[in-house]
């Protein structure tokens, strides 16, 4: 959890893409995800627990991480990041101390998706 402290500067050493979802329709008539980058921001990614789960044979993980950056107002779970080729799906976004400062999200990472 944050503290009232100030996140050092430093600690916010990764580069993340912000992502948004704009459904389309292909030719079929199919609705279909396309991801569009709508800004970078400087945040901390910080792994806390993983999962593995047998689904028909096949071994699938899930890796919980925690990302910390400046505050980006519309944030929410239809959004995604991506780092370093690693997609981010983001479960829920809390206003760190609801100051506008700080956001905190967490997301997780499916072995297969990116």
């Amino acid at each position: 959890m944050l503290s009232k402290k100030r996140i050092p500067i430093g600690n916010l050493r990764h580069r993340i893409t912000i992502e948004e979802n704009t459904p389309t329709v292909n030719t079929h008539g199919d609705s279909i995800d396309d991801w569009d980058s709508i800004g970078q921001v400087w945040g901390s990614i910080d792994p806390f627990s993983g999962t593995e789960t047998d689904s028909a044979g096949q071994i699938i993980a899930t890796h919980s991480h925690t990302i910390i950056l400046r505050y980006w107002e519309g944030l929410n779970s239809r959004h995604r990041f991506v780092h370093d080729g690693i997609i981010y799906n983001i479960v829920s976004v809390l206003n760190a101390e609801q100051r506008g400062l700080l956001m905190m999200c967490m997301v997780q990472v499916v072995d297969g998706e990116n």
